[in-house]
């Protein structure tokens, strides 16, 4: 009985930056994967990719949906385990798995650019003038790589992060020899990094579905994804790559659409199978678009495609649709059950479940649901305080959306008794721009006006994050004038953002003695460092969130954000970004 063989390569290169045994018409192949994110090179913080994490778990997860594959056929490297020894042996582990009738899958994510030594070492096969290429692992950093990060000063090989040492890194050479070891029929790899469409092998012929490639510039930083895909492409080889040779990729948009469209999306011929070729087809367009739409950033995925027919990587499972939120209240009380309504559907109308993130540190998953059925769920909080809700669908089969933010947010405020209520607020989070302009920090200072209806102001919640690697101290006042002196002020600690995880931590709870206010007139709150070493974002909406039905799309009437840039010296409202900050002030009837 024929098999199919296949090297899967994802390979995301940031530099700015698919088992089960199955039988498929007379054909049987294994899948088995090695799933390698390099998320931090030692000694080099500046080169962190946390958020690639995330990246290699949504992969993992929306190939184990897929009846291909099996979980103990994958092995990931993550953060520190993804060593140069550790990857080396992860190919040895892969030689060892799999035959010449099996599917492999190798995905990198990590950093690349040319060896510190600027000279081509055997085989003796660069004709550009330029050292070997190079992948960068964690151990990158280590020894040498330590010695040219303490001492900048010193001969450099890579133009834009510096020079690391070859020795570490995973060479164009090393990695084709690795490559070659595979007995496999089939190989694609797919590159989501910046430059990375010179990683396709352009004297090679071109089939279907191709676009030109740029004429390659002769810096040295941009030729070598060129060098480097010559060194990859083989005969029955397909490469995926997220830009052109000479283009910049943005983080791994491109990685986000080959997810999805792995999912079924790209099932061009409805036979229930997505091929390499499909899942291109699909996710460039969707790119170029989203990219352009969101980031006004020009990035045109480009493939080579040497494998003849349709180069199989899953089954289609698309997933459910985001639920709908149908409750309408945002305002609750501790010790009470609080019930929330929500309704979802599955294009292939399979039963769907909810799984919940209630943000006191308690998680559940509903029962099973007809597709479209409204779903009932209730919590109760024994604290007082502002906390997200969580919620994401999944299907019986275990497919669910991966989203380029959070997943779906439903914001509700805890208050003590009825006497203590919410008076002003603004709780949707809506950034497609990202935390662009909404950084705080010792110079930079960021407000939020509103006009209270109560008489006194005793708490004001904040949803802010630390950008550092720990948790920080933030400065929330509360003004009646931007330049003016604090009514009030408080400073407590605010958890730090983890990019490596799907779900951010949530709201910080600023109390204080009650502060008079006059029911009416406006006042402001303002948010800083003291720490000059300290930063932070706040979470914000801008004017495009659809969930506003009023016609200017305003997430909050009665206010508006304002930026510093000055220390808080003179201040300016947000035009494009932050049109309102998520707050919430607490004062008693």
């Amino acid at each position: 009985m024929k098999k199919i063989c296949l090297l899967f390569g994802v390979i995301i290169l940031l530099t700015s930056s698919l088992g089960v045994q199955s039988v498929i018409e007379g054909y049987e192949t294994e899948y088995w994967a090695l799933l390698v994110g390099v998320t931090e090179i030692a000694n080099n913080p500046l080169l962190d990719l946390p958020y690639n994490k995330l990246v290699i778990e949504n992969f993992r997860d929306m190939l184990l949906v897929s009846d291909f594959w099996q979980e103990d056929h994958i092995k990931t490297l993550i953060g520190r385990e993804a060593t140069y020894r550790n990857i080396i042996g992860g190919f040895k582990w892969l030689d060892q798995k799999a035959d010449e009738n099996d599917v492999c899958v190798f995905y990198i994510n990590t950093h690349g650019g040319l060896n510190g030594l600027i000279v081509d070492l055997p085989p003796f096969d660069e004709t550009d003038g330029d050292g070997d290429e190079v992948l960068y692992t964690w151990t990158s950093g280590v020894g040498l790589g330590n010695l040219f990060n303490r001492f900048p000063d010193l001969p450099r090989g890579i133009p834009i992060f510096g020079s690391l040492p070859y020795i570490h890194d995973i060479s164009d050479d090393q990695l084709k020899r690795l490559l070659n070891k595979l007995d496999a029929k089939g190989v694609c790899v797919i590159i989501d990094s910046c430059f990375s469409g010179g990683f396709n092998d352009y004297n090679s012929s071109i089939k279907k579905g191709t676009r030109p490639l740029n004429e390659y510039p002769e810096k040295a930083y941009l030729n070598w994804g060129r060098s480097f895909a010559q060194e990859l492409h083989g005969p029955g080889r397909v490469i995926l790559m997220s830009c052109r040779d000479s283009e910049k990729s943005q983080a791994a948009c491109f990685t986000y659409f080959t997810i999805e469209s792995s999912q079924g999306y790209a099932d061009e011929n409805h036979d229930g199978l997505c091929s390499a070729e499909e899942v291109f087809q699909y996710a460039a367009p969707l790119t170029e678009s989203w990219l352009k739409e969101y980031k006004n950033w020009d990035q045109h995925p480009q493939i080579y495609d040497g494998y003849p027919g349709e180069l199989l990587i899953t089954q289609g499972e698309k997933p459910p649709s985001i639920p709908i939120p149908l409750s309408e209240t945002h305002v609750g009380e501790v010790n009470t059950e609080q019930y929330f309504l929500f309704q979802c559907s599955d294009p292939e109308q399979h039963k769907i479940r909810l799984c919940v993130d209630w943000d006191d540190s308690t998680n559940e998953s509903t029962g099973f649901f007809e597709s479209g059925e409204i779903i009932n769920i209730s919590h109760t909080w024994v604290h007082e305080g502002t906390y997200n809700l969580w919620v994401i669908a999944e299907d019986e089969y275990g497919a669910q959306q991966y989203s380029f933010g959070f997943p779906l947010c439903f914001p509700i405020s805890i208050v003590n008794n009825e006497y203590h209520h919410v008076d002003q607020s603004q709780m949707m989070i809506y950034q497609p721009e990202g935390f662009y302009e909404c950084e705080i920090t010792h110079n930079i200072h960021q407000a939020q006006s509103f006009i209270p209806t109560t008489t006194s102001i005793d708490q004001v919640n904040i949803w802010a994050l630390s950008l550092t690697d720990t948790e920080t101290s933030l400065k929330v006042s509360l003004r009646d004038n931007l330049t003016g002196d604090d009514l009030v002020s408080i400073s407590k600690t605010i958890p730090a953002l983890d990019m490596s995880k799907k779900i951010p931590e949530g709201w910080t709870s600023f109390d204080f003695s009650a502060v008079n206010v006059i029911p009416g007139e406006t006042y402001y709150v303002v948010c800083s460092h003291e720490d000059e070493a300290s930063s932070s974002v706040w979470f914000y909406a801008d004017p495009d969130y659809p969930g506003y039905a009023n016609p200017d799309h305003d997430p909050y009437t009665n206010g508006q954000a304002y930026i510093s840039k000055n220390g808080g010296i003179s201040w300016i409202p947000h035009k494009i970004y932050a049109d309102d900050f998520c707050f919430a002030t607490y004062g008693y009837v």
